[in-house]
């Protein structure tokens, strides 16, 4: 009974990673400390993809690579918002569909939106995971700014 009640803990656990907690997703240092900038962390983008999906393999749109490339970008930077970084890359999505919107039908065009909604519920829901981790490298925990 023991072995199931430490797998559903675990499981908890896992899910809070990456939906967040009662707080939402926030980077928190240790009691005590601050976030600051760490100056040697040089800022990565995996593209369009996690948990081993890439889906740039799957779209060959540019534009949209470097929508995901930025919201790396933006996770990786220390003390950006997790939900600032999320609206800002719904909308550059959303503005692919915009800048393509000549060149498609209309059930393309409300596909190309259903596209960008669906991209950014997924990012929404599973991205705590990555913020956090991006921010724990792009951050360093100290009492002071003067310690750096």
């Amino acid at each position: 009974m023991s072995d199931i009640l430490g797998s559903l803990q675990n499981l908890v656990r896992t899910v809070k990673d990456y939906i967040g907690d009662e707080q939402g997703c926030v980077f928190q240092c240790p009691k005590g400390l601050k976030p600051y900038e760490n100056k040697s962390h040089v800022k990565s983008s995996n593209g369009c993809g996690s948990f081993g999906f890439k889906l740039e393999s799957h779209i060959q749109i540019k534009e949209m690579t470097k929508c995901c490339d930025e919201h790396d970008y933006c996770y990786d930077t220390c003390n950006k918002s997790k939900e600032k970084c999320d609206d800002k890359f719904k909308k550059c999505l959303a503005d692919i569909c915009k800048n393509i919107k000549g060149h498609l039908s209309k059930e393309a065009y409300e596909g190309c939106h259903h596209g960008v909604d669906m991209i950014y519920a997924a990012t929404v829901a599973l991205g705590c995971k990555p913020y956090r981790d991006a921010q724990a490298k792009a951050c360093i925990c100290l009492k002071r700014h003067s310690e750096l």
